[in-house]
Order: C-alpha cells, then structure tokens, then sequence
C-alpha cells in the first residue's frame, strides 16, 4: 500500500455500499505510516478520536475522563493504570442503542488511542475485518467510524452514508495530514 494521494481517493472513491474502507487496506495505510514512525500512526488515530469525541461529552458531559487520557498519553505521561480503569468504565456504558452506543465508541477511540501512544509500537493483525481478533487491538479509526455512523457494519443501527462520509473524510484528509506530519 502506498500512501500517495491517488491511491486514496482511488479508496475513497470505491467505498463499499455498507459504507466501510474494509479493514486490509486500513492495515495497509497504518503499517505504511508505522514505516514513517510511531507518531504518524499515533496522530492519525488522535484526529480519528478527536472528530467524535463530542459524542462522549454530549452524552457524558461531566465525565471528560477518555480525553484527558488521551491527552495525557499524548503528552508522554504515564496513563497504564488509568488505561485499566478507563476500559472498565466504558465497558460499564457499552450499550448497542444510542445514545450510549456511539458515546460507547468514541470513548473506545480515545482509549484505543491512548494504548497506542502508550505502547510505543503499532499492532496490526492480519485478518479481514475487526470480529478476527480482540476488541483490545481495534484500531482508533474503526471506533471512530463505528461512532460517527451510529454502530459498526454488522450493527442495525449504523448508517451506511454516515460512515462511508467518514472513510472519505479518513482517507482524503485524515491519511494525509498524518503522513505529512513532521
């Protein structure tokens, strides 16, 4: 995968009907980025958890809590026990109904953000889609999408337009912001 301007927009443009950039050339994009350095990848994820973020306050408006550790990873602080903690909070709201489903995701994108920035390394999985593997090593970008369509593919609740807006918006400016970082 290359990360050139045509090869997005050629992904943009062939989204699915389900609206969903499927999950190898997301792998793709995020091993290509992992080549340029932890911090392409971390700040692709951050703009990602950062575009839905306000679902989480909107439903949570005196819990600013997925934020501030993602800031507070962001900022080379030490976050793992507050990682522990803020995965069972969400856990606690997880509902597949709005309002609390996409506030569910968001603040999963957050948190998925801050266990990367943690980390110091990029965890890709060779699979077709997000189900294959642990929930722990989705990447921020699928929650992200899963919040701003309402729910994930395989989810009645989701809006195919909504998240296909998304991966355009991911691919055509998201990707190439984070590339372009320097």
């Amino acid at each position: 995968m290359t990360l050139h301007d045509d090869e997005l927009r050629r992904l943009a443009s062939a989204l699915p009907d389900d609206g969903e950039l499927p999950y190898p050339p997301r792998r793709e994009i995020r091993l290509a980025l992992a080549e340029l350095g932890h911090g392409h990848v971390v700040r692709l994820g951050e703009q990602c958890a950062r575009r839905v973020a306000p679902l989480w306050t909107a439903a949570f408006p005196d819990d600013a809590e997925p934020v501030e550790v993602l800031d507070d990873a962001l900022a080379g602080r030490d976050v793992q026990n507050r990682l522990g903690a803020l995965r069972t909070k969400l856990d606690a709201v997880y509902a597949p109904e709005p309002p609390f489903g996409p506030a569910f995701a968001a603040g999963m994108a957050c948190w998925a953000v801050a266990n990367e920035a943690a980390a110091g390394e990029v965890t890709e999985i060779e699979a077709e889609d997000e189900r294959e593997f642990d929930p722990d090593y989705w990447p921020p970008c699928f929650f992200a999408a899963a919040a701003e369509a309402g729910g994930a593919t395989w989810e009645e609740s989701g809006d195919a337009v909504r998240r296909a807006a998304f991966w355009r918006w991911y691919l055509l400016e998201a990707v190439p912001a984070a590339r372009d970082l320097s």
